[in-house]
């Protein structure tokens, strides 16, 4: 047996080894033939040159080493033009799914089939290939130039890159988190600045499976896990992303979906699945419609601020929204549905003085007047109007005491309750929570649902209200 094959199964030794930790190498000069297309260190018009003597070489490449071209000022008409192309057989490849990369300088000429060649910059060079017999092969040549004049000169082959790919769970890469290397998802990377972040994978509590994801934080920063492959789709597609989640968060978080199309990044929030506080496992959900020109959609579970939270089963499906619907009403309603209000009566304190607004009712009669009452502590009603206002239902007090626990009523046909001055001098009425140390990262008032007028939401650590 030849030193050189000693090596070469080595190195492929190496590489199984590898696998196992992420990503795998392959030198180009080391898997590609014929092994007369270069020279050693020497420069030919019709061969590859292997160069090592490269200022900062293994700064710049693989080994420090790198398969450089003749110089290439012209797209040439055959790949034999120029220096050969190269056959290159990358072997001991474990069974499974990868995306391929390599590592050039500036272009070269690429095909996997060893007929149609196109032009190869960087990036992807295939994704998900699916490689069960140890072996993948590829060609590459010089015969392309630059596209711009100014950028042309040699090409540089120095290496390739497989990464293994994650399996697809419920249309999401490793969505459930049970393929880990080095305590990461397969998959999936995870980033946070400082030092106040931690991310782990918990066998110990899980919604399904072996492991889940999950997040600690105890600083105001923010952080994303993020999954790496991306996925296809088409214009038009209605889909929903959920996932299931456990824990506290006390400030925001939220399973995100952005779009893009070749490269770019198209709409930001293009999906979302809220995560909350809760004390076990709960689904959320999301809906959206993949606009144009979208193609591609990527993932993030993102948030802020301290929390302690778990995810897991990730899941993007096809899925329609569709809203609630109320039971037919057969015939007429003896009897209209009304809400029950009253006067509503409202106080606050504006530069003028202090603003006193109330309700028209149904029942108020056409010409209807209404007398303003101010009472100071315990103190008695002091009437404020002169005669019944008619034309507005609201009064601003500018003889307001500046100091003293102020209440106001309205007085008209019916009775009405008083209504206190906003504490503190505010312009504003607040609305007392059962939990005062409640941390708020949004709060809406909306028809979310169509069941409801209004709807405030808020949390606390393990609790919904």
């Amino acid at each position: 047996m030849t030193n050189r094959m000693i090596s070469l199964l080595l190195l492929t030794a190496a590489v199984v080894t590898t696998a196992a930790h992420g990503q795998l190498r392959f030198e180009a000069e080391d898997y590609s033939s014929p092994r007369d297309a270069w020279l050693k260190d020497k420069t030919a018009p019709n061969r590859w040159m292997l160069w090592s003597t490269d200022k900062d070489a293994d700064k710049k490449w693989s080994g420090g080493i790198v398969l450089k071209s003749p110089m290439v000022m012209a797209d040439r008409a055959t790949p034999e033009d120029g220096a050969p192309p190269l056959h290159t057989v990358l072997t001991g490849i474990p069974k499974g799914v990868y995306n391929i990369q390599i590592k050039c300088g500036r272009v070269l000429a690429v095909s996997l089939d060893g007929k149609n060649w196109s032009r190869y910059t960087g990036g992807w060079l295939a994704r998900r290939v699916p490689i069960n017999n140890g072996t993948f092969e590829l060609r590459v040549d010089d015969r392309f130039a630059m596209e711009k004049e100014q950028a042309r000169g040699t090409a540089y082959y120095d290496c390739i890159f497989l990464y293994p790919c994650a399996p697809i769970v419920n249309g999401v890469p490793n969505g459930d988190f049970e393929v880990e290397a080095n305590g990461l998802p397969v998959g999936w990377s995870f980033a946070a600045p400082g030092n106040t972040t931690r991310f782990s994978l918990d066998a110990a509590d899980r919604h399904a499976g072996r492991l889940s994801a999950r997040i600690e934080s105890t600083g105001e920063t923010g952080w994303t896990l993020a999954c790496s492959d991306p996925i296809p789709v088409k214009p038009g597609d209605e889909l929903a992303i959920s996932a299931w989640v456990k824990g506290a968060v006390q400030m925001a978080a939220a399973v995100q979906v952005e779009g893009w199309h070749e490269g770019k990044r198209i709409k930001r929030m293009l999906g979302r699945a809220g995560v909350d506080s809760a004390s076990k496992w709960t689904q959320t959900k999301g809906h959206f419609t993949v606009p144009e020109p979208v193609t591609e959609l990527r993932l993030f579970v993102t948030g802020s601020g301290p929390a302690d939270v778990r995810v897991d089963d990730i899941a993007l499906r096809r899925e329609r929204m569709s809203w609630p619907t109320a039971p037919k009403v057969r015939g007429w309603a003896k009897q209209r549905v009304e809400e029950k209000l009253d006067r509503g009566v409202v106080a606050a304190r504006i530069p003028e003085g202090v603003y006193v607004g109330w309700r028209l009712l149904k029942s108020d009669p056409a010409n209807a007047g209404f007398d303003v009452f101010r009472q100071v502590a315990n103190g008695p009603w002091i009437k404020l109007t002169e005669a019944p206002i008619t034309q507005t239902t609201d009064f601003i007090d500018r003889q307001a005491p500046a100091e003293g626990q102020l209440s106001y009523k309205v007085e008209s046909t019916v009775s009405d309750v008083p209504a206190p001055l906003a504490a503190d001098g505010a312009s504003y009425v607040g609305i007392k929570l059962r939990d005062p140390q409640t941390r708020f990262s949004k709060i809406a008032i909306a028809d979310l649902t169509r069941r409801w007028p209004a709807r405030l939401r808020h949390q606390t650590a393990g609790e919904k209200h």
